[in-house]
């Protein structure tokens, strides 16, 4: 949840300097001073904060407020304090922007540039392009100073993505069990398994803020699971579970989600709120309406695939007498779910309904998307309320077509594994790898019968920099 600070605060070291932040610190005379950020950090008062009527109103109490004038003489005070402590050498420091905006000079120099004929004398620029030696020479700070050299850095960006990195200790490698989304990862985007697996490089998750449409998401799963856990809740009415979701929204916002608890965000939070409610009324009554109960939260599949060992955790396992239904819980990407049920790319879904059934026989899978409450699914043999993207077809026949696909795909990718390749898949390989297995197809595989390949970047991956796709 925390972003690292620019500063990182230390303990005192031994012989460390005396600082202060703020001019009317300074209290004790001082050989020397270095004003860091000479800039103009505080503006001059023109008006009073309070009304008169509170300002009386204090006064009556005993209680009495400085004027605008009086705070704009304290001030001139404590901006004079480091100047009027240092008995030797003033170093100050103006920089042309801070933390990414332009700053204005401390008032200060203003009446430096009044008290003395000329500033020029004793100023030491940091030009672009770079001063010639015989002007950094002539000022009378090089007297002084040994002043630094400034040296052109010319540009170095990043080499273009290569369609493909040669691994030789990926061959003969595997993982003990695999997890539906890391089969996924193999079949589409290779360096990622391969990286993440292998190499085990992971992203360091302290150093980053979790985005606020992934902190709804964990939060929403979160009020699911405890949710669908009470299990006389499944029955009730929606003012009683408006009520539920209410109350355990709010402990989980102030346990996980506090950033929605700032002054201001009253409108998201109230909003976020209102939309679980409608997502849980929609999910509830839907199962109510058409018969199914829960059989499993968080339930964990494991079994053999492709000769892997594969184990994931199901989001929602429901039960209607022999059937089954595997429904997996996003909170958003409605339309990305309703293309991989329209082209039969739900390998994960698919893969859980063959670990609980290998058979597919009445077996059914959806998704849910709880921003809006909508069911997706290919048909609407288990949920009438769904919108069906494949209304037509036999959903256990395209659920085998694209596990058949699947095990094809795998097995191709550990052949090109064994020989130590591994495919670098963005935007801008595509286009090369595409024709080049075109014209040079391995044995045994033909592109036509396999799983057809993505033409666009990895979405949330982690490992841009390393295939060259940050310039």
């Amino acid at each position: 949840m925390y972003e690292p600070a620019p500063v990182q605060f230390l303990p005192r070291e031994a012989g460390h300097l005396p600082y202060a932040t703020h001019p009317g610190a300074v209290l004790e005379s001082t050989p020397a001073l270095l004003w860091w950020t000479f800039t103009q950090q505080e503006p001059t008062h023109f008006f009073s904060r309070w009304y008169e009527q509170e300002r009386a109103y204090l006064e009556e109490a005993g209680v009495r407020l400085m004027s605008p004038r009086e705070e704009n003489l304290l001030l001139n005070l404590h901006r004079r304090r480091p100047l009027l402590s240092v008995e030797e050498r003033l170093l100050l420091v103006l920089p042309e922007r801070l933390e990414g905006r332009a700053v204005q000079p401390h008032p200060l120099l203003g009446d430096l540039g009044a008290a003395f004929e000329s500033l020029a004398p004793i100023t030491h620029t940091l030009q672009s392009p770079a001063p010639t030696e015989a002007e950094a020479r002539q000022g009378a700070m090089a007297r002084h100073f040994r002043l630094p050299e400034p040296h052109r850095l010319e540009p170095q960006p990043l080499p273009r993505p290569r369609p493909y990195l040669e691994i030789p200790q990926v061959a003969g490698f595997a993982r003990e069990k695999e997890t539906p989304s890391s089969l996924e990862a193999l079949v589409y985007y290779p360096y990622q398994w391969v990286f993440r697996h292998r190499l085990q490089l992971q992203k360091a998750t302290v150093l980053s803020v979790v985005e606020e449409r992934t902190l709804l998401g964990n939060l929403a799963h979160r009020l699911f699971e405890l949710l669908l856990q009470e299990e006389e809740l499944w029955q009730a009415e929606k003012p009683t579970l408006d009520a539920y979701v209410d109350e355990v929204a709010q402990r989980l916002l102030a346990q996980e989600g506090a950033v929605l608890l700032l002054y201001g965000r009253e409108p998201d939070r109230v909003a976020f709120v209102r939309r679980l409610q409608y997502a849980a009324w929609s999910l509830l009554s839907t199962l109510r309406d058409n018969g199914w109960s829960v059989a499993g939260i968080e339930r964990e599949v494991e079994g053999t695939f492709a000769g892997l060992q594969v184990r994931g955790r199901a989001d929602l396992l429901l039960q209607r007498n022999e059937e089954l239904a595997v429904v997996d819980l996003k909170w958003r990407g409605e339309s990305y779910r309703r293309e991989l049920l329209r082209n039969n790319e739900d390998i994960q879904l698919s893969l859980y309904a063959y670990l609980l059934r290998p058979s597919l026989e009445n077996v059914h899978s959806a998704y849910f998307i709880m921003q809006n409450g909508r069911w997706l699914a290919r048909n609407r043999l288990a949920f009438h309320e769904a919108q069906a993207l494949a209304p037509d077809e036999d959903h256990r026949a395209l659920m085998s077509q694209l596990l058949e696909r699947l095990q094809r795909t795998l097995r191709w990718r550990r052949s090109q594994l064994d020989r130590g390749w591994v495919e670098v898949r963005c935007q801008q390989t595509a286009p090369l790898l595409d024709d080049f297995y075109a014209n040079h197809p391995d044995d045994g595989f033909h592109p036509l019968d396999l799983l057809e390949m993505k033409s666009e970047d990895a979405p949330f991956d982690d490992f841009r920099t390393l295939i060259h796709l940050i310039e």
